[in-house]
């Protein structure tokens, strides 16, 4: 006997509010809308409400409908919504959707149907990336207005762009906790576990590489570019090392640098490198006489320091009968720092750049990223301590690329300033941790360590996990202080899907 499937009711409901001013019994959507907006009745446009499979319409649903004045824009995203609750079908709580299930969409939406998928009531013809991509628009939107009315505590579809060419979500996460990067790091750059192509030098070049961008937010191009003695001397005094990141390699501020900090573990991690692998490839690359062949090299005489960071040097160019002149840091540029060298007591040339590749030449800004790539796709088909690739909710795998480093370093340092304001307050209200947030102090030490110009760029790009905290979570997260930043960032993680966690 064959049990009959409850009838799918999915479709859009187009309403004119305008017949509706005289009614009486107001269905509980219709009131609901009302409430939170005065004068709807009044609006001319239609409303395109999506009715779930079970053919209801949630106030929620109606609410986000209000929103949309523009008919094409109006009742595109209605179809969109109205096509995701006939993929959920009848039972399926739209409200109750996780990530997972929003996957499953995306993959039968791009690549058609197959197997049991069939059944499913949607068209079984893949989409193209673009109309995959405003389908999620849509439904993101509605989610966002259900976690803004309290109804849910998130939102389970990514916000990640959509790669035309695999219908996948790229760049979905800009953020890794402290023990993502440290897996990433032991897994990916340094392999272990695991068979390598490259030399172990080469590991220690790039983890001590990655290491400087993670802990001190620095770019990609300006942590590339930077000389041997702009590495700060360690001062086993303090935990904090400075030093100073020349303006020549900053993005959007030619007219000054500024500065970064080590740690003491970050600075013996780029001093091994220096002291150790890099000198083997400066040996091969004497030995090969590619520096001797540097037709116009820039070699260094002397150092200028301000409060024992190098500022200026004085540079002798053979190319022009031994000229000699003073150069400032901040000028200095990416190319021409690459023709740096110092000459040792035997007068041979030795590069100053600090990243060196095999034979001895200093590394490509964009190898670096190479490198990345090659470290992401270890650790996913990683099966070491940590079990499976590292992953979103096990379902995404995640590409690290250098920028992202950065992101991270910004909310370390947002989330190390709240534990100290945290610890400052004592207990917190609501209106306190809302105030925290926001404080203006806060996300300006984030921005001056970042060389940001605006302090919004900082606020609205590079920290939007803080953005959607609760009082409630912070609370929960400080329980059992002091409060461990690890485990803060942990449950950041746990709270939006951008930030990996190991």
């Amino acid at each position: 006997m064959t049990v009959s499937q409850p009838m799918n009711l999915a479709q859009v409901k187009t309403v004119r509010l305008s017949v509706l001013s005289d009614m009486v019994d107001r269905p509980a959507w219709l009131e609901s809308t009302m409430s939170q907006a005065a004068g709807i009745l009044r609006r001319k446009a239609p409303l395109y409400i999506p009715v779930t499979a079970n053919g209801n319409i949630h106030p929620a649903v109606a609410e986000w409908a209000r929103r949309y004045h523009s008919v094409n824009t109006a009742s595109a995203y209605a179809s969109d919504v109205a096509l995701f609750f006939r993929w959920l079908g009848p039972g399926n709580d739209w409200l109750a959707v996780r990530r997972a299930e929003i996957n499953d969409f995306m993959d039968r939406r791009r690549f058609g149907a197959s197997g049991d998928d069939d059944l499913r009531d949607i068209p079984a013809e893949p989409v193209s990336a673009s109309t995959l991509a405003r389908n999620l628009v849509a439904i993101r939107s509605l989610y966002d207005v259900a976690v803004g009315l309290g109804i849910i505590s998130g939102n389970p579809v990514p916000s990640g762009r959509i790669n035309a060419t695999k219908g996948q979500l790229s760049a979905d996460v800009n953020w890794l906790t402290r023990r993502a990067y440290d897996r990433w790091r032991s897994e990916g750059l340094l392999g272990i576990g695991s068979a390598r192509g490259e030399s172990l030098m080469m590991r220690e070049r790039n983890t001590a590489y990655a290491d400087l961008l993670y802990h001190t937010g620095l770019r990609r191009t300006e942590g590339a570019g930077l000389l041997t003695f702009e590495i700060p001397s360690a001062d086993f005094s303090t935990r904090l090392v400075s030093g100073r990141v020349p303006a020549s390699l900053s993005k959007g501020s030619p007219s000054r640098g500024r500065m970064m900090y080590l740690d003491r573990a970050t600075h013996q991690s780029i001093t091994s490198y220096v002291t150790g692998a890099r000198e083997v490839e400066v040996a091969f690359g004497l030995r090969s006489g590619i520096y001797e062949q540097d037709a116009d090299p820039l070699i260094l005489k002397e150092i200028s320091r301000r409060g024992g960071i190098p500022t200026k040097v004085l540079v002798s160019r053979p190319a022009r009968a031994g000229e000699e002149r003073w150069w400032r840091l901040d000028d200095l540029t990416l190319a021409q720092r690459t023709r740096m060298y110092a000459l040792d007591e035997e007068g041979r040339r030795r590069p100053l750049m600090v990243w060196l590749g095999t034979g001895g030449k200093p590394v490509g800004v964009s190898n670096w990223n190479t490198v990345f790539k090659s470290a992401s796709a270890r650790t996913a088909g990683s099966r070491g301590a940590w079990g499976a690739g590292l992953a979103v909710l096990d379902d995404t795998t995640i590409r690290v690329h250098p920028h992202m480093l950065r992101h991270s370093f910004a909310l370390y340092v947002f989330a190390l300033a709240a534990h100290m304001e945290m610890c400052q307050r004592g207990a917190l209200t609501p209106g306190a941790f809302d105030s925290m947030v926001r404080s203006q102090n806060i996300w300006l030490r984030v921005q001056t360590l970042l060389g940001h110009r605006s302090v919004e760029t900082t606020r609205n790009y590079y920290l939007a996990p803080v953005l959607a905290l609760e009082w409630e979570w912070f609370m929960r997260a400080a329980e059992g202080a002091p409060l461990s930043l690890d485990h803060t960032l942990s449950q950041v993680a746990a709270l939006d899907d951008r930030v990996a966690d190991a």
